[in-house]
């Protein structure tokens, strides 16, 4: 039931989107709760969030930088 992390948001998105169109078993071929489900998509979108975070970050120090640039 693991996920691998995305490396991108577009990646993490399509995982996301995965989850809900794939039956997902326990180790032991059972189907895993929805409790369980919703744990996992909680899990995915939490990531998705500090994906975009991170983005909104990068692009906020890329047009500081930007400004410093135009005073000069």
């Amino acid at each position: 039931m693991e996920q691998s992390k995305a490396e991108t948001v577009k990646d993490q998105v399509q995982s996301i989107y995965s989850i809900t169109q794939s039956e997902i078993t326990n180790e032991d071929g059972t189907p895993i709760s929805v409790a369980d489900l919703q744990d996992l998509v909680y899990q995915e979108v939490a990531y998705l969030a500090d994906l975009l975070n991170l983005v909104h970050r990068l692009v906020s120090a890329m047009n500081d930088a930007n400004e410093e640039l135009l005073t000069l």
